[in-house]
């Protein structure tokens, strides 16, 4: 790469030719198409320019390929002025470090970039490091957060050199590492020298070097006006720290709190739609010469949604896979010439950019269907006899993915995918036939998911639509499966069912922290009235376990919240008997059968319940009362149109009763504000009057035994709201 840069530098002409195309990171503004000089750059410069600050750590985050490397080129350009020493190191050439040898390291790049006055200094701080390392002692480096601690053990071993190393010892004297920075901060600031020290790519390293350079990145922040910026992959990082087990935790959580700790601001690179399609409009023009692809761009760029558009701007999330899908297509231009369906072309390509062992999926498994004599066999023996005849009519799904429109018979079959072969043979040697834009999608879904969500599309269990839901399920996104539930299908009560099935069994594994909203939203979903239970609620139940009590009931809607609140008070045998909750029941539940309700790992305020008094119960109640009141209050339409509402108003009554509250006239109050508001839909107001008229006729109704009125428990007989309901 180095020489592929110093090329840049001697041929101009070859520069501006074929740079935007290459894979290094740019170098000067000139080249700067995606304009993170204006956006990212001056932001971060401007920042660093007018903080108080001198003592920072700064992360510059984003995934691998979204410009980091190339937006701290642009900053090194503007850094590089005047009284500023600026100190890059390269982690994957100089990463394979301790720490003490990064810190000297350190001081070798400072020596290059200062003066006479200040060399003599840094001598100083090499020699006391050559003369402590030469002792073979360690010194013992930990970062602490609230979860994690990581160390490396002392060693000391002066063993037989002991006389030489104390004359070495006298003669030269050592300082600590307090005394060698006091010393050069004072040498520093005489000269008006402003330290940056540059760290890009760090992680790519193993995670035990990853940690290493973070160290030494808290280690800086000894020297008075030093800032260190730093080119990270949060996500990357985080899943090495996690997978090598650094942190001696399985959470991701946990991990981010390590890398938030030692980063006091954090820069996020990104580039929206528009960006990432002008900026692959930009490269366009240096291969597409006849302008095929360059004329869609532009006519989908006038539509609000568009495939071409879409590839480039939405499902290439990086200008380094808009960079790789344009090398593609000039590699394969002129059979885009001679395609069709230029998109769908276009379209399966940047689905192997983005999963590039796509290609051996496809050479593995697509062509042993497409070149077998009996492909229906393959498929039963490669993946097992439900694929082809549980739920048959749906394997038709199975093969359209892999372009063989109909296989009814063998020999039809065979020859079928030996012309699909045949035609496509030249495009990569696999690209089956007859890919529209759904497909291309779905090929992505199919190929790059568990097998257990592929036995379940295969199958016939879901269609194409409910595909995306199973695999944000099984990959254990649960956000992004309740918002598509919500979002994209609002009858798939079939495939609910069987993610609520999937949650009783595998419970632990998949549920992920939900967000509360998308809690409220399931909440209000309906069922198909023949359901005996509600799948919905089955999600709910799991999920909202992994919240902390007081966010369920700061979050929530007030009839989920009184919903699962009563649901844990059972666990402490407080229940409703005669219509009320006595609080002196209060039984603490043993850790088996908070395990069995799957709320062994339950919080409130930091918590568990296996750790309840009287007084945390107490301490909920009076959370939720506060909550109720407050939202009764409100006269909000959202709060009144709620799925049982009426029971959150019976639990309004019955636990203020078990904390010495009567709340009945209050509650009547709130009622009343509500239907004398002018600006509530009758219609509205008229959902609240048959609720509780509905509630009155259970009280009439002899079959549904002792059901107190409504009236008298809720709203104890206030004749004004009697009126206005009657």
């Amino acid at each position: 790469m180095k020489a592929f840069i110093k090329m840049f530098k001697v041929n101009k002409k070859v520069t501006s030719k074929t740079s935007n195309l290459s894979d290094a990171p740019i170098l000067n503004a000139e080249e700067d198409c995606l304009d993170s000089q204006l956006r990212i750059v001056d932001r971060i410069y401007n920042f660093i320019k007018k903080t108080q600050e001198t003592q920072l750590t700064i992360a510059i985050a984003g995934e691998w390929g979204i410009g980091k490397s190339s937006a701290i080129n642009l900053l090194i350009n503007k850094l590089k002025n005047g009284k500023n020493i600026v100190i890059s190191f390269e982690p994957l050439l100089e990463g394979k470090l301790e720490i003490i040898d990064i810190l000297t390291l350190f001081y070798f790049k400072l020596y290059q970039h200062t003066g006479d006055k200040i060399k003599p200094i840094i001598k100083r701080c090499i020699k006391s490091i050559a003369v402590l390392t030469d002792a073979n002692i360690t010194a013992y480096a930990k970062a602490c957060t609230p979860f994690t601690e990581i160390g490396g053990k002392i060693k000391y071993n002066v063993g037989e050199k002991i006389e030489k190393l104390l004359n070495v010892w006298d003669k030269e004297q050592p300082t600590t590492f307090s005394e060698q920075t006091a010393e050069l901060n004072k040498a520093l600031k005489k000269e008006n020298h402003t330290l940056y020290v540059i760290i890009d790519e760090i992680d790519r390293l193993p995670a035990n070097h990853l940690i290493h350079f973070l160290l030494f990145c808290r280690i800086l922040e000894s020297f008075n006006n030093l800032i260190c910026i730093v080119g990270i992959d949060y996500e990357q990082a985080i899943q090495k720290l996690i997978k090598e087990d650094f942190l001696n935790s399985q959470d991701h959580k946990h991990a981010q709190l390590y890398l938030d700790k030692l980063f006091q601001v954090k820069f996020q690179i990104q580039h929206d739609k528009f960006k990432k399609n002008c900026f692959a409009k930009a490269l366009l023009k240096k291969i597409d010469h006849e302008k095929i692809i360059i004329t869609l761009l532009e006519q989908d760029l006038k539509i609000s949604e568009s495939n071409i558009g879409y590839i480039f701007g939405d499902y290439l999330t990086t200008p380094r896979q808009i960079k790789k899908l344009v090398l593609a297509l000039t590699a394969y231009y002129a059979y885009l010439k001679a395609w069709d369906d230029k998109i769908a072309f276009i379209g399966f390509l940047a689905v192997t950019i983005k999963y590039p062992a796509i290609i051996d999926y496809l050479s593995k498994y697509t062509l042993g269907i497409l070149t077998n004599n009996d492909p229906l066999q393959y498929i039963k023996d490669t993946y097992g006899i439900d694929f082809i005849e549980y739920k048959n009519k749906k394997n038709k799904i199975l093969l359209a993915s892999l372009g063989i429109n109909e296989l009814s018979k063998k020999s039809n079959g065979a020859n079928n995918c030996r012309n699909e072969l045949d035609r496509f043979i030249n495009v990569l040697g696999i690209i089956p036939a007859n890919y529209d834009f759904k497909t291309i999608r779905y090929l992505e879904n199919f190929l790059a998911s568990r097998p257990s969500l592929i036995n379940l599309f295969v199958s016939g269990y879901i269609s194409e639509d409910e595909l995306e839901i199973y695999k944000d399920f099984f990959n254990e996104n649960i956000n992004n499966t309740l918002e598509r539930v919500l979002r994209d299908n609002p009858t798939m009560d079939i495939t609910v069912e069987e993610i609520a099935k999937a949650l009783r069994e595998r419970y632990e594994s998949i549920i992920k922290m939900p967000e509360a909203l998308l809690l409220n939203k399931l909440w209000d979903k309906k069922i198909i009235d023949d359901y005996w239970y509600n799948p919905y609620e089955v999600i709910i139940s799991f999920a909202i376990r992994t919240l902390p009590i007081e966010a369920v009931i700061r979050e929530t809607c007030i009839s989920l919240s009184e919903s699962y609140i009563e649901f844990v008070l059972n666990i402490f045998d407080i229940k409703n008997k005669n219509g009320s909750y006595k609080i002196s029941d209060f039984k603490p539940p043993s850790e088996d059968e908070l395990k069995r309700n799957n709320l062994h790992e339950v919080l409130f305020k930091d918590i568990r319940l296996c750790n309840f008094t009287i007084e945390k119960i107490r301490e909920i109640l009076s959370l939720w009362l506060e909550k109720a009141e407050k939202d009764l209050n409100s006269s909000q339409e959202v709060i009144y149109s709620q799925p049982r509402l009426i029971s959150a108003l019976y639990r309004y009554i019955q636990w203020g009763e078990a904390l010495d509250q009567k709340n009945s006239n209050k509650l009547a109050e709130f009622i009343i504000k509500y239907l004398e508001n002018s600006n509530i839909l009758n219609e509205n107001k008229q959902k609240i009057k048959e609720i509780l008229k509905k509630e009155r006729q259970k009280y009439e109704n002899k079959y549904l035994g002792d059901i107190r009125d409504p009236y008298v428990t809720l709203f104890n007989n206030n004749e004004r709201l009697k009126k206005i309901l009657e």
